[in-house]
């Protein structure tokens, strides 16, 4: 029985195109996926892997700062405590395009107990941009000059 060498993984910094590259010509590869097409799917699955591997104590610890911090900012928001965190994946785009600036957010939540609908228009030099993904699925808002805080969005820009 051969002991073959580990199939490559990204490395840090690596672009998906230079990863994909490299584990296509990678010799461990080839053996154990002589077809390109299996080779280049278990490629794209090792790129998409890469979040969900244990980013190790460092990232951990960031995590854990920026998830104490949103907590803080929800309860601030609501006035009330976090009852779970769950983890949300955020679509990757590989491009979009700019729809045109956000006048205004519009969204209705729980605060205090109480259902509440909000339109927070915003301040002409505090407008985020809106975008979408090339496929039309995917909404992305872009820069803009606010602050969400306790008080719900608040421009930074003076009226």
């Amino acid at each position: 029985m051969r002991q073959s060498n580990p199939l490559p993984r990204p490395r840090k910094g690596e672009s998906k195109e230079v990863f994909i590259s490299r584990f296509m010509g990678n010799e461990t590869a080839i053996d154990d996926f002589p077809s390109k097409k299996q080779r280049a799917a278990v490629a794209y699955s090792q790129w998409d892997k890469r979040r969900k591997r244990n980013p190790g104590k460092a990232m951990s610890n960031k995590r854990n700062r920026a998830l104490d911090e949103a907590k803080e900012l929800y309860r601030d928001f609501t006035g009330m405590d976090v009852d779970s965190v769950e983890e949300v994946d955020i679509p990757e785009i590989d491009a979009a395009i700019c729809v045109g600036t956000m006048d205004a957010v519009c969204y209705t939540t729980t605060r205090d107990g109480e259902v509440e609908s909000y339109i927070h228009e915003f301040k002409e030099n505090a407008r985020p941009l809106l975008a979408v993904s090339n496929d039309g699925r995917v909404m992305v808002i872009i820069g803009g000059d606010f602050t969400f805080t306790d008080a719900g969005f608040e421009d930074d820009v003076p009226a």
